[in-house]
């Protein structure tokens, strides 16, 4: 790896030669690194503009200063087609690892992003990456939640412990699902995972993958937002499911079930086969676990 000088002696031309290296060798994330931090100390905005689809390919903790950066000087390029470029090229490198996407797939996730920021009143690039998985991608933008990829949720239980999103689109086979941000538990217990586990097991709903890091706390505000959309689900652009459904008050601290893709209804057989199958050998074992539990409850009960 080439070696760094030190940063007091670093000016644009200098970046200039960083560049070339990191073009040639894409992966030299340590010169990556230096080279977006002289870019901005220099601001040079026009710089970045020029070859920002070059400097995305980096792993995203070395975006956060970039991003930073443009959330503040977008106003700075007046050039409308530009600025749409950038967001699609943010948008493409930020997918490309677990999304297959072609042009004009980021058109319309660039214009739902778009959409997005203006109602959360906040820069495009304020788009922050929570977590990347096999599947899917996560993001967050604002008080909202974006998870894109190959995932199963095409319609939505209606239930009180699962989170009741803002939008659920299909693009050229992968799922866009939009949800408010709920604080997650942390370490939840496992009686705290069970108690979910067991409330949606009485109503007839499977959660095939009881896991605390797809448990969420509500506070007042998601459940005012979520009391919101329940009042209008009739009208909610994807398919609300089965509302014979017990539904209680939502209360400051329930827990929900945020990741929605593993959620069937017990006559289910087909999905509950194909979700299995896909499901790692460790979250399968949990839940045969909390199954059994659940079915020795209810047998002691009867």
């Amino acid at each position: 790896m080439r070696k760094i000088r030190k940063r007091t002696l670093l000016t644009k031309t200098i970046a200039k030669e960083m560049y070339e290296d990191i073009f040639n060798d894409p992966y030299d994330y340590v010169c990556h690194s230096e080279l977006i931090k002289v870019l901005i100390e220099n601001d040079d905005l026009n710089y970045i503009v020029k070859h920002f689809d070059s400097l995305c390919k980096s792993d995203y903790e070395y975006l956060k200063p970039l991003l930073d950066y443009l959330k503040f000087n977008t106003f700075r390029i007046k050039d409308n087609d530009v600025l749409e470029k950038l967001k699609g090229s943010l948008i493409y490198h930020m997918l490309y690892e677990t999304v297959i996407v072609k042009d004009e797939d980021i058109d319309r996730i660039r214009f739902i992003f778009n959409e997005l920021a203006k109602n959360e009143n906040e820069s495009f690039f304020e788009i922050r990456e929570i977590s990347a998985g096999s599947f899917s991608t996560v993001y967050r933008l604002g008080n909202k939640v974006i998870k894109i990829g190959r995932r199963r949720a095409s319609k939505i239980i209606d239930n009180s412990r699962i989170l009741l999103p803002d939008q659920l689109l299909n693009i050229a086979g992968n799922t866009i699902e939009i949800t408010d941000y709920v604080k997650d538990v942390g370490i939840a217990s496992i009686e705290e995972t069970y108690e979910v586990y067991k409330d949606l097991r009485d109503q007839g709903i499977i959660w095939m993958d009881p896991y605390f890091l797809n448990i969420g706390k509500l506070d007042r505000t998601t459940i005012e937002s979520q009391n919101e959309k329940a009042k209008h689900k009739d009208k909610m652009p994807f398919l609300v499911e089965n509302r014979k459904f017990k539904h209680r008050e939502l209360k400051t601290n329930d827990l929900v079930i945020i990741d929605l893709d593993h959620l069937i209804l017990e006559e289910d057989k087909k999905m509950f086969g194909i979700i299995s199958r896909n499901i790692s050998e460790t979250r399968e074992k949990a839940r045969e676990g909390f199954e059994k539990r659940y079915l020795l409850e209810k047998k002691k009960a009867i």
